[in-house]
């Protein structure tokens, strides 16, 4: 069991408690928080509708994200019955017709020369050639590498008891299936592995012949969302998930660490940016060898996951998401401090608290890597208070609550950015 820090001799004197919600303990928090998400049962304990905003702040972007998911495998079904009949109801080429002697000469290419060799009727991806020949790689494997961050990310944020790491992570999630679904239907490429290859692949549920039929949306809507699929080409489903997880990962470690040393954070950084490069590397050339995606692809995933994680308006999201209400930020100044009344002045906590849940992170360990964003009633909030704070002596300029609060605003716990 992991306790909180003992308060210091300036906290005493506020009168600062370390257990007053219940079991959970009060500021200043550890890295790892026990009992699990203690600091958001602590901070959302306002219900709505008889839930507790704590369920809604976690369980929200999940289902969120579970429903992109949805969203995206059902859009993936409508590419995968389109090209099964553009490759039944034409009689495409079915052999190699040499076309030397009339002035071409040939290059190396991907494609496969008959509908038995794999990547047939596929499209010419010259870097994966560069790989050297095709290699069989089971699908399970390529599946279980990608959840390692997946997995890894959802662990360490419950355990640290991050929800803007969390929703963030969600909401770019959603996005990225969504627009992969979208991508896959709207233009149809070829399987990269060909035409042999998904029918191997859509014989474990449905078959080839299955898919020949004439469907409804509603008929691929209700499939098994699990089942294999033909033609998902653009873009990379493995390199996006592992990648926006992989930064997941990364900003939690971020998080969780800011109140200990800059030698120490950035250590733990760089030991999770390299576990990240080395997990990519060898999932993204598995992918390739085996014909799973074309390069396209996995270049086209990495780029929109990256811009996608370091977007303003999924910032604000999160933010929105988060925002505490000024009733709720009373009632939190009352639960920790021993003070009868809490102070109406709290104006500097909202532009604190919501720009640490606002933040623009470039995902990387360097310096500068972070802003934050600030709407027009937190910039004119900041301004009142620099107006009602001047001209008075420093023990004055802080109310005894404010100071009980300051350890909810994190850019003030941050040591060295």
């Amino acid at each position: 069991m992991v306790e909180s820090s003992p308060l210091n001799a300036r906290d005493a004197s506020l009168g600062l408690g370390t257990t007053l919600c219940g079991d959970f303990p009060g500021p200043p928090w550890p890295i790892f928080i026990w009992p699990l998400l203690g600091r958001s049962r602590f901070t959302f304990r306002k219900r709505s509708c008889g839930v507790p905003r704590w369920v809604l702040v976690w369980c929200g972007p999940a289902l969120v994200a579970a429903f992109g998911f949805l969203l995206q495998n059902w859009q993936l079904h409508i590419a995968t019955y389109e090209y099964v009949h553009v490759m039944r109801q034409y009689n495409l080429k079915e052999k190699y017709t040499p076309t030397k002697g009339q002035g071409i000469e040939d290059i190396p290419l991907t494609i496969g020369l008959s509908p038995q060799n794999v990547s047939y009727g596929s499209l010419d991806d010259p870097v994966t050639g560069m790989l050297g020949p095709y290699m069989d790689v089971n699908t399970s494997f390529l599946d279980s590498l990608a959840l390692l961050f997946p997995v890894g990310f959802a662990v360490l944020a419950i355990l640290t008891d991050r929800p803007y790491a969390w929703t963030r992570v969600m909401i770019c999630f959603f996005w990225l299936a969504v627009g992969k679904g979208f991508l896959a239907w709207v233009t149809v490429e070829p399987a990269s592995d060909g035409w042999q290859k998904c029918v191997d692949r859509l014989a474990a549920n449905y078959d080839a012949d299955w898919y020949a039929k004439s469907r409804s949306y509603c008929e691929l809507f209700a499939m098994y969302p699990f089942s294999r699929l033909c033609a998902d080409m653009m873009y990379s489903g493995h390199t996006y998930t592992v990648t926006i997880f992989a930064f997941g990962l990364f900003g939690v470690t971020r998080e969780a660490l800011r109140t200990q040393t800059s030698r120490y954070r950035m250590a733990a950084e760089f030991v999770v940016s390299v576990l990240a490069v080395i997990q990519q590397s060898i999932e993204i050339y598995f992918v390739l060898k085996s014909r799973f995606h074309y390069t396209a692809d996995v270049v086209m995933a990495i780029v929109l996951t990256y811009l996608l994680y370091t977007n303003g308006a999924i910032a604000i999201l999160t933010k929105r998401w988060l925002k505490l209400t000024k009733d709720e930020i009373t009632e939190l100044a009352k639960g920790l401090t021993q003070q009868s009344e809490a102070s109406d002045n709290l104006n500097w906590l909202f532009a604190l608290s919501t720009a640490a849940d606002g933040r623009v992170n470039l995902g990387c360990n360097c310096g500068g890597s972070e802003e934050y964003l600030y709407d027009a009633g937190e910039l004119q909030a900041i301004m009142d208070m620099i107006q009602n704070k001047e001209g008075l002596s420093d023990s004055e300029r802080w109310f005894i609550e404010q100071s009980m609060l300051l350890p909810l605003a994190e850019p003030q716990s941050i040591k060295s950015t």
